[in-house]
């Protein structure tokens, strides 16, 4: 039998203020102890990742980031590079098929199609062996 793990912080990568305000009412509905953290830019999240002592154990990435030089992909390929963060486990945050399709080309964890529910993020939790 395989042991789980608690849900005790997430990152969040999204450009979008209204979505990013949406996200953290159904994590902190989902599980008001988790920790959120949330980034605007993947440039200043990857600057987090490699400056924080305690690692999220999830990520959540959306794939279009405006205004950036970084978007969700070059993150991801980026994060994969540095051995201490590579394996925290990314889930997309996206609209489209699109992106679900380029997620799944680059390793991406799971993703979730936004506007996405408690339910929907319960689900997701579970699929990357969490739980709370």
């Amino acid at each position: 039998m395989t042991s789980k793990n608690l849900l005790i912080s997430v990152l969040v990568i999204e450009d979008n203020p209204s979505d990013c305000v949406l996200i953290e009412r159904v994590i902190k509905q989902f599980d008001s102890s988790i920790s959120v953290v949330m980034y605007h830019t993947a440039e200043n999240a990857l600057e987090y990742l490699t400056d924080v002592l305690n690692n999220p154990q999830l990520i959540l990435l959306d794939l279009t980031l405006q205004p950036s030089t970084m978007d969700g992909i070059d993150f991801m390929r980026a994060m994969r590079k540095i051995k201490r963060i590579a394996e925290i486990p990314i889930a997309i945050v996206t609209g489209g098929a699109m992106d679900v399709a380029r997620a799944h080309s680059e390793n991406a964890s799971d993703y979730i199609l936004k506007p996405f529910t408690t339910s929907q993020f319960s689900k997701l939790v579970n699929r990357l062996g969490f739980e709370n």
